[in-house]
């Protein structure tokens, strides 16, 4: 578990979410997103709402999926 400091900006992905800030998320958000891998769309929303209920400000900023070459 890691703290996050007062007036600080934090960009996390949402492995870093889940790997070191997992206590500011219900159980079932964490289970979900490692589930799937990524945030499904009720899971973005409630983790959004959870994140809003603690923090003066928060955004969701889609990623690039990284895709893997099969070489042969």
């Amino acid at each position: 578990m890691e703290e996050i400091k007062k007036g600080n900006i934090l960009e996390i992905t949402v492995n870093e979410l889940v790997e070191k800030y997992d206590w500011l998320l219900t159980e079932s958000s964490v289970q979900s997103i490692k589930k799937y891998g990524k945030m499904q769309t009720k899971t973005k929303k409630s983790v959004i709402k959870a994140l809003e209920e603690k923090f003066e400000s928060v955004e969701y900023i889609a990623g690039k999926k990284i895709k893997k070459q099969n070489s042969f």
